[in-house]
C-alpha cells in the first residue's frame, strides 16, 4: 500500500463518522488529504463538517455544543476545486483564531488572511480569491 492510500484511509476514518453522503463523503475526504498535517490533525480533533445544498457558500460555527467541535457548512453541490477550496478556506478561518463570522470591520481582512494561507496550503478555487479580486 502507498503512502497516499495509507494517508486516504487514515482521512476516511477520521471523518466518515461526520458524512452520511458517500460523494460528499469522497470530496470532502480529498480535500482533507490535501491539507498540511497539522491542518489535518486540526480538523479531526476540533470540526464537524455538514454539506447541504442550495446557495450557500460556506461557513464556521465556534463551538457552543456538538462536543465541543467547531462546525464547517458547506455547499455539497460545489464540485472539485471550488469544494476543495470552501473547505480549507473555513478550516482556515478556525486555524487563524477567527471569530464567528460577522459583517464587522475585520470581515474583510479575515477574507483575505483565510484566502492566502490556503494558496499556501497549494488550494485554488473561489476560497482562494481576495474579496476584492471575486468577480
Amino acid at each position: 500500500m502507498t503512502e497516499v492510500e495509507d494517508l486516504r484511509r487514515e482521512v476516511a476514518n477520521g471523518l466518515r463518522r461526520r458524512v452520511d453522503d458517500f460523494q460528499v463523503d469522497q470530496k470532502l475526504v480529498e480535500a482533507v488529504c490535501r491539507l498540511p498535517p497539522d491542518a489535518r490533525e486540526f480538523a479531526f480533533e476540533r470540526v464537524f463538517f455538514v454539506a447541504i445544498g442550495g446557495d450557500l457558500g460556506g461557513f464556521y460555527v465556534l463551538p457552543r455544543s456538538l462536543d465541543d467541535r467547531n462546525l464547517v457548512v458547506l455547499n455539497a453541490d460545489w464540485k472539485g476545486e471550488h469544494f476543495a477550496s470552501a473547505v480549507a478556506h473555513e478550516l482556515a478561518h478556525l486555524v487563524l483564531g477567527h471569530p464567528d463570522p460577522d459583517l464587522g470591520k475585520h470581515a474583510v481582512a479575515h477574507e483575505n488572511e483565510a484566502a492566502k494561507l490556503i494558496r499556501d496550503w497549494g488550494f485554488g478555487g473561489i476560497g482562494s480569491i481576495r474579496i476584492q479580486e471575486l468577480p
